[in-house]
């Protein structure tokens, strides 16, 4: 419409707005404070000819009973444009149940909203609190706020509002019941399934509301439905471009089908309506990391000192230093990572950086500092994540023990968990076969984990299965089915991204093709691997040895 987003909206451009948009009527309303009390008026007009085609109002006998005032005033116009009795008595739910009784509680959630159609999670945290303390039981000021909570790290959080919502649940109207149901399903049982049946039926129920699209957009990809992914945000992007968190996802769903051009696109576009938050600016990172671009990495990091997300940037450039295998920088990068999430009071994330290196020093067969770095995460915060990683990393290192302990104890906090019952609680159990030499049982384990191989999953590294897999028919002597699980890994860095296993499986390519006996191609892998890593640390055990395996093969 070549108007400037700042513009305030007036009936004639409203009504620009709908004709734009191929609408039928537009609503205007107003308020009016009569001596010591209120009038409400609702007016529709059609679009096409601006004539009135309906008007209601009502009186509030105080600033605290005008949205009940409202709720009448909707109810009746609602039946003077045509709609019908059943109609309107399935969908009223009456404004004070489905939002808040408090003006000011709804006006500090709407702040809290706005922040985060803006890309600053962090900054709705203060306004959906202060939503809290003026109604303790606005059910969906809890149920946003556990959601801003799981966005920013802090799960334990994201838990404890997650399930204040859930219990406040049957005051709330139809959508808003959709989104407290979704959101307890996706941070507190962690029921995919049950998840994404949902959200389909709020999307088929609502179909323009975007917020169901969005979320099946995340758990489409966590099912590794990449297409399918796509097709959801973009859809969501034609209904509403006014959301960060859209443009947030959009990019991330052309990373993860490696369509990196369009995804440098949508990342500009972004920044065009004014969207440059902390999500995206990772975003960015990655498809940097993706082109070997160092220059825009330290740039992104460089921009996040002394910001909230220092520690993040400080975990990408540490997760990045590991992949080249570069072990001591790595180590620094996670150490000022670790240090500087706790100075921010990001307790979780410090845990989940702490896991994180437990898991690429087990890779390293550096096996005491791996065990050490994954006690510190437990001890640090004992979240979902943290204690996934730990036990993938004390598996890794050999401690049988404590691993399968983890695994036990996840299994029982956790009985719903569909994504670690069927995938990270068989890894960790298979690592444990592979520690025994029984391959042939990790595979078994393995079987039911097939359906998300391709899954995007936070902060627990993709695809690990199909290199746990590759290493188990390395271990039986079968190295074309190994060869086929590393090659997978590496067709996909928009899904792989930084975890350290994607640079490792380059390594055992090489050694599965030299045991299917496909030399060149062995040689092929082993100069890829020590092209990667050709500013390696010179001691790293790993990178000698692979130097010395490449030499042998003459």
């Amino acid at each position: 419409m070549g108007r400037s987003p700042e513009e305030r909206i007036t009936s004639s451009t409203a009504r620009e707005i709908c004709q734009r948009l191929g609408s039928e009527a537009m609503l205007t309303g107003q308020i009016s404070q009569l001596a010591d009390h209120y009038y409400i008026q609702l007016e529709a007009f059609n679009c096409a000819s601006g004539d009135s085609i309906g008007r209601s109002g009502a009186e509030a006998s105080s600033k605290g009973e005008t949205l009940k005032a409202l709720d009448a005033a909707v109810t009746d116009i609602r039946g003077k444009l045509g709609e019908s009795l059943g109609s309107i008595q399935k969908y009223d739910a009456p404004i004070e149940q489905a939002t808040t009784t408090s003006l000011e509680a709804l006006k500090a959630y709407s702040l809290g909203q706005a922040a985060r159609n803006r890309g600053e999670e962090q900054s709705a945290v203060p306004f959906l609190q202060r939503a809290i303390e003026l109604d303790p039981d606005f059910a969906m000021a809890y149920a946003v706020l556990g959601q801003v909570y799981a966005n920013i790290g802090e799960t334990e959080l994201a838990v404890e509002n997650t399930r204040k919502a859930f219990a406040r649940r049957e005051k709330v109207g139809d959508q808003e019941r959709f989104y407290i149901s979704t959101h307890y399903y996706d941070n507190v049982t962690h029921e995919l399934d049950k998840s994404v049946q949902t959200y389909e039926l709020w999307q088929q129920t609502y179909p323009r509301d975007v917020v169901p699209r969005i979320n099946l957009t995340e758990f489409y990809k966590k099912r590794g439905e990449h297409e399918k992914a796509l097709a959801e945000i973009l859809e969501a992007q034609r209904l509403d471009p006014n959301r960060a968190v859209v443009h947030e996802s959009l990019v991330d769903a052309y990373i993860c089908l490696g369509r990196l051009a369009d995804a440098k696109t949508s990342y500009a576009e972004s920044i065009a309506r004014g969207f440059n938050g902390q999500d995206l600016q990772e975003k960015r990172y990655i498809i940097a990391f993706l082109e070997k671009d160092g220059i825009t990495m330290q740039h992104l990091a460089a921009a996040a000192t002394g910001q909230r997300s220092e520690n993040v940037f400080l975990a990408l450039d540490a997760g990045t230093a590991a992949y080249d295998g570069r072990l001591r920088e790595a180590e620094d990068f996670m150490r000022r990572a670790t240090e500087t999430a706790r100075r921010d009071g990001q307790i979780s994330s410090a845990a989940i950086w702490l896991g994180w290196e437990a898991l690429a020093e087990a890779e390293y067969g550096r096996a005491e500092q791996a065990k050490t770095s994954a006690l510190s995460a437990l001890k640090t915060a004992k979240t979902h994540d943290a204690q996934i990683l730990a036990a993938l990393a004390l598996a890794r290192a050999g401690d049988t023990a404590r691993a399968e302990a983890l695994a036990a104890s996840l299994a029982q906090q956790y009985p719903t968990d569909t994504l670690l019952n069927v995938v990270w609680i068989p890894a960790i159990r298979a690592q444990l076969e592979l520690d025994r030499n029984n391959g042939a049982a990790a595979l078994r384990l393995l079987e039911p984990a097939a359906p998300y191989d391709l899954g995007e999953m936070g902060d627990l590294p993709p695809m690990f299965v199909n290199f746990l897999r590759g290493e188990a028919y390395l271990q039986l002597g079968d190295g074309k089915s190994a060869a086929s699980e590393f090659e997978k890994i590496i067709a996909h860095p928009g899904i792989v991204n930084g975890y350290v296993h994607g640079a490792l499986a380059r390594l055992d390519l090489a050694r599965a093709r030299a045991l299917a006996g496909d030399l060149s191609g062995s040689r092929a892998a082993y100069r890829d691997f020590l092209a990667l890593w050709s500013d390696a640390d010179a001691s790293v055990a790993m990178f000698l040895q692979a130097k010395t395996e490449y030499s042998k093969l003459g």
